[in-house]
């Protein structure tokens, strides 16, 4: 039992984590439109998830100080406390002081202990001083004045998962007694051993939105329908009480009535509805966390699986395995399909981190006085994620070098034609078993000149050396090389830029540097897939396999051997109707073959430019299983990763982008 429980509290830890990122995105945009009375929904149902979790499993820390949390947001959606930059701001405070109690021994932490008192007290000043009343889009007279009594059922569906969510079910109902008075019966008829379907009558006066409240996290496990505006309960026991009168008679008075038969068919086990609300209201049977090891040997075992497909289907070629050649097809159709399952397990989108970074832009924008917008394109590109895991740090000090020396302040930017807001973009892009992300600002651009300067005055260059623009760039990524003039927390100590750099290369990647004065700088991060499945087409050169992604093909086409010769000076072939660059595999990679009379151009697409590559045979479509090149491949740019073919052999995958520099 102790084990299970271990467990249980290993889970709401990660779950708790979960909810302060969601939580973090909801103040996020509250900070825009503090008006929106879903995301204080939102945020309120985040904290008190936390709370009763936290009661539930021993952190009582956590409990304490959500609670005060919970009541300073219950303020503002009572319109008691009106939201400011300074509620905002304590609450990211209070988001990174659970985090540090959710590592379980710094609840004993003295540190953070002070800190949990200096937060709370701050949380309570707020709810005593502030003042001011902001509409949330609620009817103030609904929420706050008394009504008559009515009578309400609440038909309730609970099973086992209710307990592993850490929602405790008696403090639900201390909370329904603060409303009136009601009583509960069991539904047997409509019970079994999974699932348990439970009648509540409640009499009170309170608003249909305060009942909701009080199953605000078990919601969509309920029905709630208003039987009268009368006390039913004092009215049909005083009626009946000579007659043993309970409240199962009295739903049972009621079955025919069309209200119950609404609900009956509402709450139905045979309702759709119903059935998605374990997948609707619990994130762990949508998503559950796995250790990146077992991706790892997952993906291992795709890729054997392809491999063995591929040697399965070249061994069985010829007349005799006619009789067991429509198995193999059906192998190679499971394969693309186990193979397309593993790659969505291990592949996350990009967008999955970039709330984090919204967090520190919006810090250090304030903490720096300048106003920053964050703009994103192709976030949705997915990224593998292992890779994603050890992106973070790299990406975070990229930022806030863009933020601390990139942007200008508001008043500077204005006397030079800028918007007073600056611009952090994030965009990416996928090509072949590549991942481009780029990372970029609107502001000074680096000055290649003082790069040189610094580098004369630290002794790394001579002043008569002549080094290129791309080899002075470099030199930004040399430990202690900072052209910061002042040293801030932010950055400026002569450190992290050669760090970004080697964790890019511990991920087989590189890092490009593009600026512009006055226009601003970009950071393109190039990255490998570490394991990739690709759809591609297999051609060859003499004996020499290469493929390319079809994604990045437009067409192909034959041309005779006699017409390149006669374009060998122009280097450009005709296809539809326009004049397109072509490259020879044979030249490129030093093959020694004689082409045949005709020869196969393949046309391939990057960017909106079009590029024909010459080549021998065609073979058609493979399934290729890209792992990168080692080191003694590794400085050719035009190949990005190797695919092993049924024989053995091994087929090269062409770089599009590379082709076309």
């Amino acid at each position: 039992m102790e084990t299970s429980f271990n467990r249980f509290k290993v889970k709401f830890i990660e779950e708790a984590n979960v909810l302060l990122d969601q939580l973090e995105k909801d103040l996020l945009e509250l900070e825009k439109q503090p008006e929106s009375k879903e995301l204080i929904e939102s945020a309120f149902r985040s904290m008190h998830t936390i709370k009763g979790g936290g009661s539930m499993f021993g952190f009582e820390t956590i409990t304490s100080f959500t609670h005060e949390l919970e009541s300073l947001y219950q303020s503002i959606k009572e319109n008691r406390v009106s939201f400011n930059k300074d509620i905002f701001n304590i609450t990211f405070l209070s988001i990174d002081h659970l985090r540090k109690l959710l590592i379980g021994e710094n609840q004993s932490n003295p540190v953070i202990i002070r800190e949990q008192t200096d937060l709370l007290l701050t949380i309570k000043n707020f709810m005593q001083t502030s003042t001011g009343s902001v509409n949330y889009g609620i009817d103030d007279q609904t929420e706050s004045e008394p009504g008559e009594d009515r009578t309400w059922q609440i038909l309730l569906r609970t099973t086992e998962s209710i307990i592993f969510r850490g929602i405790n079910l008696m403090g639900i109902f201390q909370d329904l007694s603060q409303l009136g008075l009601f009583e509960i019966s069991r539904i047997k008829n409509m019970s079994n051993e999974e699932v348990d379907y439970w009648n509540i009558i409640l009499t009170t006066k309170a608003s249909e939105d305060k009942i909701r409240e009080v199953f605000i996290f078990i919601e969509d496990d309920c029905t709630f329908v208003c039987l009268s505006n009368q006390n039913v309960l004092e009215m049909e026991f005083s009626r009946n009480s000579n007659e043993n009168s309970s409240i199962s008679n009295y739903i049972e008075n009621i079955q025919n009535q069309e209200v119950v038969s609404l609900i009956n068919e509402k709450i139905s086990v045979k309702n759709p509805a119903m059935d998605n609300i374990q997948s609707r209201t619990e994130p762990g049977n949508s998503r559950i966390s796995v250790d990146s090891s077992k991706l790892d040997h997952l993906m291992y075992l795709v890729s054997e699986l392809i491999t063995l497909n591929s040697q399965f289907s070249l061994n069985i070629a010829g007349e005799k395995f006619e009789r067991i050649r429509p198995l193999t097809e059906k192998l190679e159709y499971l394969s693309k399909q186990f193979r397309a399952n593993a790659l969505d397990i291990r592949l996350i989108p990009l967008s999955e981190t970039i709330f984090r970074f919204k967090r520190l832009i919006r810090d250090l924008s304030k903490q720096l006085g300048k106003e920053v917008e964050l703009v994103t394109e192709g976030i949705d590109t997915e990224v593998d994620k292992g890779t994603l895991d050890q992106l973070n740090d790299p990406m975070m000090h990229l930022i806030r070098n863009c933020i601390d020396h990139g942007l200008e302040e508001p008043a500077k930017r204005l006397q030079q034609g800028k918007p007073s807001k600056g611009i952090i973009k994030i965009s990416a892009s996928k090509s072949g078993n590549y991942i481009f992300i780029r990372i970029e600002d609107d502001g000074t651009g680096i000055d290649i000149e003082k790069i040189r300067h610094k580098a004369i005055e630290k002794g790394i260059l001579k002043r008569t050396d002549n080094p290129s623009g791309q080899e002075l760039m470099d030199m930004i990524f040399l430990p202690g090389f900072s052209m910061a003039r002042n040293l801030t927390e932010i950055s400026g100590r002569g450190v992290g830029m050669d760090i970004v750099k080697s964790r890019i290369a511990e991920l087989r990647g590189e890092i490009i540097i593009e600026t512009e004065i006055g226009k601003g700088t970009a950071f393109i991060l190039k990255l490998q897939q570490s394991i990739s499945i690709i759809d591609s087409l297999l051609f060859k050169v003499s004996d020499t396999f290469f493929t390319l992604p079809i994604t990045d093909i437009v067409s192909c086409m034959e041309v005779s051997t006699d017409q390149v010769l006669k374009r060998t000076n122009t280097g450009t072939l005709v296809f539809e109707d326009e004049m397109i660059p072509f490259l020879d595999l044979k030249s490129i990679f030093n093959i020694e073959c004689q082409y045949s009379e005709f020869l196969k151009a393949i046309i391939v697409i990057s960017e909106g430019k079009k590029l024909a590559v010459l080549t021998d045979i065609i073979i058609g479509s493979h399934q290729a299983v890209v792992k990168p090149l080692g080191n003694l491949l590794k400085g050719n740019k035009h190949i990005g990763a190797a695919s092993l073919l049924g024989d053995g052999k091994l087929a090269f995958m062409l770089e599009t982008k590379e082709l076309f520099s």
